[in-house]
């Protein structure tokens, strides 16, 4: 029992970790994303334009 259990808790860390990291991941994409769209913007890209006002919507219904 005391096996099975230890078990249990370091798959569980092992999934922890890997979700936490996926997160960060998520969030590195997202911010290199918006980096791009902002550069995209100032080069005058209508559909940076759409894309980061759909963001600027999708946070403003968050809050």
């Amino acid at each position: 029992m005391r096996f099975k259990n230890s078990v249990l808790n370091k798959l569980h860390s092992q999934d922890k970790k890997r979700i936490s990291d996926l997160k960060k991941d998520k969030e590195n994409l997202e911010n290199e994303t918006n980096t791009i769209a902002s550069d995209a913007l100032r080069k005058g890209s209508s559909v940076a334009g759409k894309y980061l006002s759909q963001k600027r919507i999708q946070k403003n219904e968050r809050l």
